[in-house]
């Protein structure tokens, strides 16, 4: 029962941001467009149901790395942002 619902909420998505946005010249165009638009759906739209991941990244077994550098980076930012306001003056 989850796996239709997630092909339903798929189609969902591909008539709202391709299908509905751009007129199609004929059936060639229309077919291209839309194998362009799952290219970018799956190589660089984020997902947030995945970590705000491309399903590409999951799939190629790159999630906890992603994850991590995420993680490290918000760290960074974190001290950075604290020694800046510790060495203000007032």
């Amino acid at each position: 029962p989850q796996s239709n619902g997630k092909v339903e909420r798929f189609h969902k998505t591909l008539k709202a941001e391709e299908v509905r946005r751009d007129a199609y010249q004929d059936y060639s165009d229309a077919k291209r467009k839309m194998s362009d638009w799952i290219n970018y759906y799956n190589s660089e739209r984020l997902h947030s149901a995945i970590g705000f991941l491309t399903p590409d990244e999951v799939f190629a077994g790159k999630m906890e790395e992603r994850l991590a550098e995420r993680r490290t980076k918000l760290y960074n930012a974190t001290r950075e942002r604290e020694d800046y306001w510790a060495n203000q003056q007032i």
